[in-house]
């Protein structure tokens, strides 16, 4: 008597794809992020990023990057996936930075080497 049992069968995908910027430049290093789940990548030296094992389902898929806003795109993972992200620059608006320095003199108990335009 052969006993069988009935499991579920789990499709996983993968989404893969590639991150560029504004003048296709690829961005190295931009991490690709599916908010539902945790799953997470950086983008590699030609900018290209594999997501894996991923369950199908509805995500929301994060795409950040130094310098770039933020980019989200919700997406429905039914088969394996290539998606194009293209980042757009962000002003980076700071306060001044003030960077005060004093100088050592000859008195004080530091060692300093006195530089000369010989």
């Amino acid at each position: 008597m052969a006993l069988l049992s009935v499991l579920p069968v789990i499709s996983q995908n993968q989404i893969t794809g590639k991150i560029t910027g504004q003048e296709q430049e690829k961005l190295v290093g931009a991490t690709a992020r599916l908010l539902e789940s945790g799953l997470a990548t950086a983008s590699d030296a030609n900018g290209a990023f594999l997501l894996k094992p991923v369950d199908q389902g509805f995500y929301t898929l994060e795409v950040r990057y130094i310098g770039y806003l933020t980019q989200t795109k919700r997406i429905k993972v039914n088969k394996d996936l290539d998606i194009q992200i293209q980042l757009q620059q962000s002003p980076l608006v700071s306060e001044a930075v003030i960077v005060k320095g004093t100088r050592a003199n000859e008195k004080d108990p530091i060692v300093f080497t006195e530089l000369t335009k010989d």
